[in-house]
């Protein structure tokens, strides 16, 4: 029994500071980067971007309301460093952040939320890893 508690894995996943917005090849982009410290074989992750904005309805109830935020890149396997990107097109949800010219004013309330799920290779466990970041 105390072999397995040992052999544990504990994930050693970094996140970017911050998101960015930007432009790749003229279309507005999110990016957010993510790291596995260890460097070994994480497979088959699945990540999971999330928009959290904060509502309130015409008869004053106040929530959350969660977009999914589709990602243009996604790994078959992180070993290091990869960036997620988020295209900003007509369907996304920041768009109209993406073109305010008071990103502050706009994203008020927002939270961009990453999940990352995978297998370590070493321990043959899946690992967890979450991510918040305010808009």
């Amino acid at each position: 029994m105390a072999i397995t508690k040992f052999q544990r894995a504990v994930p050693d996943i970094v996140f970017s500071q911050n998101c960015l917005i930007t432009s790749r090849d003229g279309v507005p982009h999110l990016l957010c980067r993510i790291g596995n410290l260890r460097c070994n074989f994480l497979y088959h992750p699945q990540i999971m971007m999330s928009l959290l904005e904060s509502r309130e309805t015409d008869e004053g109830e106040s929530f959350m309301q969660t977009h999914v935020l589709s990602l243009s890149t996604t790994p078959s396997v992180i070993s290091g460093v990869f960036t997620l990107a988020h295209t900003i097109d007509e369907s996304s949800p920041l768009l109209r952040l993406a073109l305010a010219e008071n990103h502050e004013e706009e994203g008020h309330g927002m939270v961009v939320s990453l999940v990352m799920v995978a297998r370590d290779a070493v321990y043959q466990q899946d690992i967890e890893a979450i991510k918040r970041y305010s808009v």
